[in-house]
Order: C-alpha cells, then sequence, then structure tokens
C-alpha cells in the first residue's frame, strides 16, 4: 500500500499539481459542454461543480441501467449510477486520474451518443463531440 501512495505521489510530482489540476478542469469543461449540446441536463449547482465528476439528468424514458450496461457492454465505458434518493435519476461520469484527457472524454461523448440513438433519444449527431473539441481548443489559447 505504500508503494502505491508513493507512486501516486511521484506521478503527481513528476506532472505537476498546477498542471494536474487544469488537466482535470479541461477534461470536465469538455464533457460538460459536450453533454449539453446533446440535449443532456446537467445536475446540481454549477457554483459547487468539481471537475473529476459531472452529475447527469437521465433523460424521461430512458433506462438508466440499460444505458449503463450497454455503454459498458458495446464500448467498455463504465459510467455509474447515483445512489440513495438521486438513484435511478442521474449518472455520474469522472474525468479522473489517466481519465481526464481528451481522448476519453471523446469516447463518453461517442459512446453515449450511440446507446442513447439506439435507444430513441433524439440529439444533434456529432454534436457533443464538436463541443468538446471546441472547448478543449478553447481552453488551449
Amino acid at each position: 500500500m505504500l508503494a502505491a501512495a508513493h507512486e501516486a505521489l511521484r506521478l503527481v510530482i513528476d506532472e505537476g499539481l498546477e498542471a494536474r489540476w487544469e488537466r482535470h478542469r479541461r477534461a470536465g469543461r469538455a464533457l460538460r459542454a459536450g453533454l449539453e449540446v446533446m440535449g443532456l441536463e446537467l445536475f446540481g449547482n454549477r457554483a459547487h461543480a468539481v471537475p473529476m465528476i459531472t452529475l447527469v439528468r437521465v433523460p424521461d424514458g430512458i433506462d438508466e441501467a440499460g444505458v449503463r450496461e450497454q455503454l459498458l457492454g458495446e464500448h467498455g465505458i463504465e459510467i455509474m449510477a447515483a445512489f440513495g434518493p438521486l438513484r435511478g435519476r442521474v449518472w455520474r461520469i469522472g474525468t479522473m486520474g489517466t481519465n481526464a484527457c481528451t481522448a476519453s472524454v471523446l469516447a463518453v461523448l461517442a459512446g453515449l451518443e450511440a446507446v442513447l440513438v439506439a435507444r430513441g433519444f433524439r440529439l444533434p449527431r456529432g454534436a457533443g463531440i464538436d463541443a468538446a473539441l471546441a472547448a478543449c481548443r478553447a481552453d488551449a489559447t
């Protein structure tokens, strides 16, 4: 366990704390931009949002668990259910650690789009990826 903690700290030091925080912030912003353009509603007060986890309201008529299972089975992407009073009402999507990168954000958006469209949810095809890439470009300037 100490070796794992040592390695985790080494990774943070190698990347730099500020750079690591910024990478997580950029990934969270790109994910949220993509989700919103897809017509998905974010859950919670933005003033209290953290970049490492995004909560998304499950659209009406969409099977919350079925989407998660299909996303994992067909795309190898795991998003989490909520618990307590939010169970079945929101998904939790993480952008943490090695998943806090453009490639992971784009994979989640593409996979989620494919699964939702297959389940009858109407959304602007490709718009989530376009919005996420635009957010990444804006952050790069």
